[in-house]
Formats: structure tokens, C-alpha cells, sequence
């Protein structure tokens, strides 16, 4: 596995997209509540491109995770340290 994809934080990644898109999406249901206005325009594109970008993000480093994950070369996850060899 490249050096680069090692250090990638997927969960955080897919957490912050995640995130930006429920802003986007809120953005833009704001922008429908306001109306017809002229203002809430420019507001309802940037909501939209937003949702767009990241939804597209969410999909490729899904895509990327799953990849990295079925053919990378790490060992066992180990979710707690083992107790024996604690640093004193």
C-alpha cells in the first residue's frame, strides 16, 4: 500500500464530508423557505454545489476505503493494548 494512503484518516474523511453535506442540505432548504428573493439565489447554487461536492467526495473515498481495505496489507485491528506490555 502506498506510503500516502497509509496515513489517511478514512473515518474522519467520510465524517467531515458527511457533516458538509447535511450543511449544504440545510443551505439549501433554507434558501426554499426564504422564497423567491433575489438574494437567496447565489446562496441556493453555493447550498447546491456544497451538496454536490461532497456527496461526490463521500462516494470516492467510500470507494477508496473499500479498495485500501481489500487489498491493503495490515495486520489484525487491535482495539485495546494488551496489558502485559504497558509502558512504565
Amino acid at each position: 500500500m502506498p506510503r500516502l494512503l497509509s496515513h489517511v484518516n478514512f473515518p474522519k474523511v467520510i465524517t467531515v464530508l458527511a457533516v458538509s453535506f447535511c450543511i449544504g442540505l440545510g443551505a439549501c432548504g433554507l434558501t426554499a423557505l426564504a422564497g423567491n428573493n433575489g438574494f437567496a439565489l447565489p446562496f441556493g447554487i453555493l447550498g447546491l454545489a456544497v451538496m454536490v461536492l461532497s456527496v461526490a467526495g463521500l462516494l470516492l473515498m467510500a470507494l477508496v476505503w473499500a479498495v485500501v481495505t481489500a487489498i491493503g496489507d495490515r495486520g489484525p485491528t487491535k482495539l485495546f493494548d494488551d496489558p502485559d506490555h504497558r509502558d512504565r
